[in-house]
């Protein structure tokens, strides 16, 4: 099966190894154990798909990043929803529990952004470059800040360095 992605039965397990570790991430064990085991069971033991498999089902996520996953998949319904001051508090809790997460910090800062709350907005996405530094929209939202900010010079800056790595 991990040779023939292609095959209906490869899909499915892959499908349903990529839930169990969504499921994993959030803490929930159980069920995630029930997709793994599904996995093995499909791929009748055998592949990579399978070991992947095992592998998760010797695996717990500490419960912090579990709450923080949790916290941050729920802030990021709310803003698709355009809930946005319901998700800045859920956003807020997630960076606190994983303050070494990039993409939570991008959160926060887009967050601020729609808020209009530029300052905040500049420092979550200072944050998310200090993390990761070649993170472009990270660099392309702060430097729109800055413009907003009329701190043309920063926002120049981060524009050239946008530019610099994705020409």
């Amino acid at each position: 099966i991990a040779s023939r992605p292609e095959s209906p039965w490869g899909v499915m397990a892959r499908a349903r190894l990529q839930l169990g570790d969504a499921l994993n991430r959030m803490g929930q064990t159980r069920e995630a154990e029930a997709e793994y085991r599904a996995v093995v069971t499909l791929t009748s033991g055998d592949g990579d798909l399978a070991d992947r498999a095992r592998a998760g089902l010797r695996r717990t996520p500490p419960a912090e990043q579990s709450t923080a996953y949790r916290a941050s998949l729920e802030g990021g319904r709310m803003l698709e929803r355009g809930d946005i001051r319901g998700a800045a508090p859920l956003i807020t809790q997630a960076v606190t529990l994983r303050p070494a997460d990039p993409a939570l910090h991008f959160g926060r800062g887009t967050a601020h952004q729609n808020l209009h709350q530029y300052e905040d907005a500049v420092h979550a996405y200072d944050e998310t470059i200090q993390l990761a530094p070649s993170h472009i929209g990270a660099l392309n939202n702060r430097g729109n800040c800055n413009r907003m900010l009329k701190r043309y010079e920063s926002a120049l800056v981060d524009f050239d360095e946008l530019l610099r790595i994705d020409p």
